[in-house]
């Protein structure tokens, strides 16, 4: 049994399918790549959402989908790239690994494409060194300065500082002359790498049919018409000065004919990032709209929809994921609560996968006592999931039956209210209501025959509280 799922698993050219289509979203996948292969011009599309929200899972569908039509498509983790100091360098060296995967079987000229960018790549990657001109006259003078102080000791004060003056006048000049070669040349690589992009984003459509595995006879000119797509992942992710720095790069160095990213993201979250960097008066939004021409959200799908199909079938994947049972009784109902509790609460796929590992953890933590039991222990790892005020009130044995019935459709309730009814009764009978009256007979096979039942409660909260699964 393991605590954390395992990614989930989809093939470059997998796209959407019937298995991994969890959410209904290949109808809006086709919509956005009718308007990106539709697309010659330079195109910056942010993919907004929450975290856990299914973008990434999206993204990967999405490339493939876009990979069977022909269109080529470079995948790139940003936060797996922020150790770099320099976005532009990090993107581009993923640009040029990429091309070359995609174009190894192309002739001999497509290759010298690749070689053309890669010298480009380094030239604008000199240019785009930050010096100051301020820094570079300083350079410049402090030493022929501190000299002339030594050496015309002698001399009085007002000859020492207008010969040194005279000096640091021309030595100023010849930097800021140099400065302005220097940044005529530097605009002038940039325009090269810009240029050799856009060349190697036009082969890179036009070949990558070539390439395909499961169509070799599209050759004709529709093929030409599809840009290079890049997907830059995990943005919001990034150490902040990165994550402005991609940005900056992507809207200044690679906004080109023929090349379009898509850039995954919690707006949110990146706005937060421009605030630190700025000041918390910055109008975060506006300046982050400029480095956009489309901002998209995925459709969110109908709670019956979420409750009958996709919940279901992605807690019984992770279910298998996680090796979490053999398909015991305890074990289908885990995964009973565990649906009835997202279908309820609209769980986002990172939240049913912690949930689920937290679940699995506190089999661990229960394993062997008379606290395992799933109506127990379920419900109060979602509680610390989803309401910590709660979970903390089960600790101390302020639990309220409303609270647990929160978790809950009224429909799911009925058995299950009654479980919980008796346990937070204490050693007295609540209303009358006893074990017999519950209709579930392991009450006392668990729990034995004895009160207080209210501290079962207590110790299995404690219990859970005492592990929290970090993901």
């Amino acid at each position: 049994m393991k605590l954390v799922p395992d990614p989930l698993e989809i093939g470059e050219k997998e796209g959407f399918t019937d298995k991994n289509d969890l959410f209904g979203y290949r109808e809006f996948g086709q919509q956005l790549a009718n308007v990106v292969q539709s697309s010659d011009g330079p195109l910056v599309i942010v993919l907004d959402g929450p975290w856990g929200s299914g973008k990434s899972t999206f993204a990967q569908q999405w490339a493939g989908l876009l990979r069977n039509s022909n269109t080529p498509v470079i995948e790139f983790d940003a936060f797996a790239n922020d150790h770099y100091n320099d976005a532009f360098l990090a993107l581009t060296i993923e640009l040029k690994l990429a091309a070359d995967t995609i174009l190894k079987r192309s002739p001999k000229g497509a290759k010298k494409l690749v070689s053309n960018f890669a010298k480009s790549a380094v030239h604008a990657t000199l240019a785009l060194a930050p010096i100051g001109v301020g820094a570079a006259i300083k350079v410049a003078t402090v030493g022929i300065l501190d000299q002339k102080l030594i050496e015309e000791s002698s001399k009085t004060i007002k000859t020492t500082i207008k010969a040194a003056s005279d000096e640091i006048e021309r030595s100023a000049i010849d930097a800021i002359e140099s400065r302005l070669k220097q940044a005529s040349d530097e605009r002038r690589m940039i325009h090269q790498f810009k240029d050799d992009l856009h060349r190697l984003a036009s082969e890179l459509g036009s070949n990558s049919a070539a390439s395909s595995e499961t169509d070799k006879t599209d050759v004709g000119p529709d093929r030409r018409k599809h840009p290079l797509v890049i997907i830059v992942d995990e943005l919001d992710r990034c150490r902040p000065n990165f994550s402005l720095d991609m940005l900056e790069k992507i809207k200044h160095i690679f906004s080109v004919k023929n090349v379009v990213f898509l850039l995954i993201t919690h707006m949110h979250q990146l706005e937060a990032s421009v605030r630190g960097a700025y000041g918390s008066d910055t109008d975060a939004r506006a300046y982050l709209e400029k480095f956009f021409h489309l901002r998209i959200t995925l459709p969110s799908p109908s709670a019956k929809d979420y409750g009958d199909t996709a919940a279901t079938r992605y807690i019984d994947a992770i279910w298998q994921n996680l090796n979490l049972g053999e398909d015991t009784q305890d074990d289908l109902e885990c995964r009973k609560l565990l649906d009835k509790i997202a279908r309820k609460n609209l769980l986002t796929l990172r939240s049913i996968e912690r949930l689920a590992g937290q679940i699995s953890l506190a089999k661990r933590v229960l394993k062997g006592t008379k606290l395992s039991v799933p109506d127990l222990y379920v419900p109060l790892c979602a509680l610390r999931h989803l309401d910590p005020s709660k979970f903390r009130k089960a600790e101390t044995g302020e639990l309220k039956i409303e609270d647990i019935q929160s978790l809950l459709n009224s429909e799911s309730q009925k058995s299950f209210t009654k479980f919980w009814r008796f346990l937070l009764s204490g050693s007295k009978q609540h209303g009358g209501l006893t074990a017999e009256d519950v209709t579930l007979g392991w009450i006392k096979h668990y729990f034995g025959p004895f009160g207080p039942y209210d501290k079962i409660v207590i110790d299995a909260a404690r219990a859970i509280s005492r592990f929290k699964l970090i993901t």
